[in-house]
């Protein structure tokens, strides 16, 4: 037996244990919300960068004892690592402090990083960034403050199912990008964007290109983050880059764009802008996007001086993948300081894009031109495209906003959605379920157990059963799991109100059918946990109250052959459902099984499996909405897949329905009535031999509206919506069905 590894499980547990009582000890005293309590009890066995000699005083060079910490979570990742791929792994603990850097600190492809409240990495080097992740597939950044460097963080992936997540943390004056993100291109030596070092001079060099012209199958969000004088903000070469709840500050000019969006679903909502300096450089714009682009109550302000063009549309793609013209933008509720910028427009269209609308926006200074177009190069190919190619749609703005367009355009302009069914799409597009913190004083439980336990060597259903027994009489109780691998073969029984999540990431696995059992759900929560090949996760059934609410944040799934989330029944309506920060990884026969009044999943990858050939991933049968999630289906040819088959209402915002595999339809509708509402979304129903569309209609809805998304439908018979006979025509004469500012693009333009 290894008793090194013996000595550290027994090490951990009694840390755990210690750690959690302190925590439950000091803030007893005082209600405070219970998310900042949640991070206190993740840190529970975490590897702490003090003990490996880091000192935080901003004096020392805290260098070397990061990257100690870094490297010694990476190692013991891979000790734990039993089951089918990497994703467990220990948190890492910044304390407060501020910790000075000489060279880049790198992690390890699988990584939690978490600081406290005035935890500061400050780089003293120009040359490298703060922290380099190589490789990146799962990574937590929470809490810290990232000082000077070429970078912030720069992330290096390849093109696969990456998840990365920042939030409440603070970047100040990079030189670079505060956040970059860069994938490896098919660069068969691996150089593409990525740091390494030189073996004659020991110096880390930033070696190959940015790779600007790629996707990258990876889900970016950054949010609830500020931005102070960073020369950029974002580069971010990910399929799906979400940048919501920020804030962006700016004391001095700058040069060009502070965010690249290199994405084919990009996503900005609930960002503030600010410059309050009276300087400018020659070309300075707030946004440059290639591909897909959806910005959304959002402010672009200028305190002094000329005003600032917010968004440059650069040129399209230029890879296997998007050869054709498909760049798409969507402007709503956003407020701008652009009538006297250089440009004297919001929105530059240096390359002439497929759709831009720009709906309920306000420019708070004088006249400006919602749109400049500066050269129409593209408009011969546009026109020799099929309908709906291209659009153009301004509604609702202020006054001093001009939408006239070139007459070359004028017969792509779009007829905006009558006030009834516009109203119907605004209030289907903003309901949602907020992140409702309760204040108080929970309760820790610490789950342990053995070497072998934790190692996935024997089943733990019944100790973990125990301590779940022990936590349900409190009023905000807290499982901790520590990092690890636990087998479960029979069904845990949880409370109707409870947390359980892990102190780092835990993986189950095993035999239980489902993995929890939630009889009666008020608020129960599951964090950081990582499902593989569990036959069944969670069956919820019974709701206490209008506001009760089953939670699945920052979870991962992976070969799970039955139904994941079941919630509630036709008899017995469930409670509502949030899934999100989580990502959906291959063979994952059935997601969600839905009966209830609302079921939202977003900011999440979901991946099929390339086996699938029949059955939807998502079967709705309340109101489901989908938001900010990337799907990328496996199955090159599938016989009757479906992303979702709804009994209800479906809301589909800033998601991406497939990819270059195509494979399954998007949305069967199976009952009449119900209403079906798209926006800024791809829909890619390629190679679906049953249903030849995106959208497939059993049943007449009440009301279908398509928006602002793009469409590859296949050669020849494939459609946008197919329905059965008795539906009737489907047509855009149709009273229920509102087409407005798509673009379809043939697979011989993509």
């Amino acid at each position: 037996m290894n008793l090194q590894k013996i000595f550290r499980d027994t090490l951990l547990m009694v840390l755990s244990v210690a750690i959690v009582q302190v925590v439950a000890q000091a803030t007893a005293q005082a209600a405070v919300p219970v998310a900042w309590q949640w991070q206190a009890a993740e840190l529970s066995g975490a590897i702490n960068v003090r003990d490996f000699g880091a000192v935080g005083d901003g004096v020392h060079d805290d260098t070397q004892a990061i990257q100690a910490a870094l490297t010694f979570q990476n190692k013991n990742r891979r000790l734990i690592q039993i089951g089918s791929f990497n994703y467990i792994t220990d948190a890492v603990l910044i304390p407060k402090g501020t910790y000075l850097l000489t060279d880049l600190i790198r992690a390890g492809p699988s990584a939690v990083i978490l600081g406290e409240p005035g935890s500061v990495l400050r780089q003293t080097n120009p040359n490298v960034p703060v922290l380099d992740v190589d490789w990146s597939t799962r990574i937590e950044l929470r809490g810290l403050t990232f000082e000077g460097g070429r970078e912030g963080v720069h992330f290096y992936t390849h093109n696969v199912a990456a998840s990365i997540y920042i939030s409440d943390c603070t970047f100040r004056n990079t030189a670079g990008a505060a956040v970059h993100c860069v994938m490896r291109a098919y660069d068969p030596q691996n150089l593409t964007g990525r740091y390494k070092r030189n073996k004659e001079t020991e110096q880390w060099e930033y070696v190959g290109s940015d790779a600007k012209n790629y996707y990258n199958s990876a889900m970016l969000r950054v949010t609830r983050s500020r931005f102070e004088d960073c020369a950029k903000v974002l580069v971010a070469s990910a399929d799906g880059t979400v940048f919501d709840q920020n804030e962006v500050v700016y004391t001095k000019p700058w040069e060009g764009a502070v965010c690249e969006m290199l994405s084919s679903t990009g996503r900005i909502d609930r960002v503030k802008f600010s410059l309050t300096s009276d300087q400018r450089t020659d070309d300075m714009r707030w946004i440059d996007f290639f591909g897909s682009l959806r910005c959304t109550d959002s402010s672009f302000v200028v305190e002094n001086g000329p005003g600032v063009c917010a968004i440059k549309v650069q040129r399209q793609w230029h890879n296997n993948h998007q050869k054709g013209l498909t760049r798409v933008m969507s402007i709503e509720g956003c407020e701008f300081d652009a009538s006297d910028s250089p440009q004297g427009a919001i929105v530059d269209a240096a390359k002439l894009p497929n759709v831009i609308t720009m709906r309920r926006c306000v420019e708070r200074r004088g006249r400006v031109a919602a749109v400049r177009f500066v050269e129409l190069s593209d408009l011969e190919r546009l026109k020799k495209m099929p309908n709906h190619v291209a659009s153009f749609d301004f509604d609702r703005n202020s006054k001093n906003i001009t939408t006239k367009l070139p007459r070359e355009l004028a017969e792509f302009r779009a007829k905006p959605l009558d006030a009834r069914t516009n109203q119907a799409m605004n209030e289907a597009l903003h309901l949602d379920i907020e992140n409702e913190l309760e204040t108080g004083s929970p309760e820790y439980f610490v789950f342990t157990t053995d070497s072998e336990g934790r190692r996935g060597k024997r089943d733990i259903s019944r100790e973990l059963q125990a301590v779940v027994a022990q936590a349900q009489e409190a009023t905000l109780p807290i499982v901790v799991i520590p990092t690890g691998l636990y087998r479960a073969d029979q069904s845990i029984d949880l409370p109707k109100n409870i947390m359980v999540m892990a102190g780092g990431v835990a993986e189950f696995i095993g035999e239980a059918n489902p993995l929890f059992n939630v009889p009666r759900v008020e608020r129960v929560t599951l964090r950081n946990l990582v499902f593989a090949q569990m036959p069944s996760v969670v069956v919820a059934s019974e709701p206490v109250g209008d506001e009760a609410l089953l939670r699945i944040e920052h979870c991962y799934l992976t070969e799970n052959p039955g139904i994941a989330f079941q919630v509630g029944t036709a008899q017995t309506p469930g409670p509502r459902l949030h899934v999100t920060d989580t990502s959906v990884w291959r063979k994952v026969r059935q997601l969600i099984e839905y009966h209830g009044p609302l079921a939202v999943y977003d900011n999440g990858w979901w991946n099929t499996d390339e086996q699938t050939t029949e059955g939807a991933s998502i079967v709705n049968h309340g109101t489901l909405v989908l938001r900010n999630v990337l799907g990328n289906p496996y199955c090159m040819q599938s016989v009757d897949a479906r992303w979702i088959d709804n009994h209800g209402d479906v809301v589909a915002d800033s998601t991406r329905f497939g990819g270059e595999f195509g494979g399954m339809c998007l949305i069967v509708h199976r009952k009449a009535g119900g209403r079906i509402f798209v926006q800024g979304s791809w829909l890619f129903a390629l190679r679906n031999p049953v249903r030849m569309a995106s959208i497939y209609l059993e049943e007449r809805p009440d009301m279908v509206v398509v928006r602002d998304s793009i469409g590859l439908i296949g050669r020849h018979t494939y459609q946008l919506l197919r329905g059965v006979n008795h539906v009737g025509p489907i047509s855009e004469d149709a009273r229920w069905l509102h087409l407005n500012s798509n673009t379809i693009v043939p697979p011989s333009e993509n």
